[in-house]
């Protein structure tokens, strides 16, 4: 239908021409990137696209398929424009319709599969912040009932990012719900997500990411550690940035979060206090309490982990 098609095209284009980063330019780009190759001779169209204020900040591929169709089609396109009478908008469509109604078919699909996704987002955002013990196994069959497949990617960052990494008083409930919820796909995307947190915190040491380590470190031993499972890294990662660490202000980054991490030793028989990779990094943390000049602070981390792993300092300093 060369009028539902119209209309298709110039709501997209309405979209792209929406501030960046809302919901409905991100909409857009996404209906753009789906169905450009499918436009190739509807020069028109993607010079109202390219004449976009904003047209710049688009995707690059975008961009370059754009200027390269508008190049080869302008003349040709001028010509439709003229023998249909039609809106300068929009070309006139190509003698096959099927491809243009599925075109128009799957714009529709993709507009309301991004407002059910919307949907599904606030009320899982509103079920965390309702979140309570006894209410677990309620609302994780909720979540599960919401989030599908489509949702899976999202709220693995939703949580890593916005909750756990904030909010240290409630990782044992966090981890109560991803248990009840027992999804591995959702699992393997908290651990990628944590993992990818933690390596750029610790690349980009400002004062704020000293809080968000500690947290990340405490939530990484519960999901690995505590469970009897290795962390994500190498077996010598977490020995290896304290000693490679340039100077005390390091140290004040990669001592908490390691102590923090260490802290889930306590629950683990494969990673108990007293095994040798356990103690071989306890020894490490001993060291650095003896340093000269070294913070109060960084001492106290020490002091309470070997407390909290019924490990007795001065033996590890020995």
């Amino acid at each position: 239908n060369p009028k539902a098609l119209s209309k298709a095209l110039n709501f997209v284009l309405v979209c792209l021409s929406s501030r960046p980063q809302s919901k409905l330019f991100d909409f857009g780009i996404r209906a753009l990137n789906r169905f450009h190759n499918s436009l190739k001779n509807r020069g028109e169209f993607f010079k109202n696209v390219a004449a976009i204020a904003h047209f710049g900040k688009f995707p690059s591929n975008l961009i370059s398929s754009i200027a390269e169709y508008r190049e080869c089609t302008t003349e040709r396109v001028k010509e439709e424009v003229t023998n249909s009478q039609q809106s300068p908008v929009i070309c006139t469509p190509t003698t096959t319709l099927d491809p243009d109604t599925r075109l128009v078919d799957q714009v529709k699909c993709d507009f309301e599969k991004l407002d059910r996704t919307e949907n599904g987002k606030n009320r899982i955002r509103s079920i965390i912040n309702n979140l309570y013990v006894n209410k677990i196994r309620e609302k994780s069959d909720e979540i599960k009932a919401i989030m599908g497949e489509e949702l899976v990617q999202w709220f693995a960052a939703y949580l890593v990012e916005h909750r756990i990494q904030f909010e240290f008083n409630l990782h044992s409930l966090y981890l109560d719900l991803l248990d009840q919820i027992g999804n591995e796909q959702l699992n393997v995307l908290i651990m990628e997500k944590t993992t990818e947190n933690i390596r750029s915190l610790l690349d980009n040491n400002t004062h704020n990411n000293k809080a968000l380590l500690k947290n990340l470190g405490h939530w990484l031993g519960l999901i690995t550690l505590a469970k009897n499972k290795p962390l994500p890294f190498d077996k010598g990662y977490l020995k290896s940035i304290i000693l490679k660490a340039s100077g005390v202000e390091e140290l004040m980054y990669t001592v908490p979060f390691v102590a923090k991490v260490l802290v889930s030793c306590a629950k683990s028989q494969t990673f108990a206090p007293k095994s040798p990779w356990t103690l071989s990094i306890l020894k490490t943390l001993a060291d650095v309490h003896k340093l000269p000049n070294i913070k109060l602070n960084l001492m106290f981390e020490v002091e309470v982990l070997c407390k909290s792993l019924n490990i007795h300092l001065e033996r590890l300093q020995n």
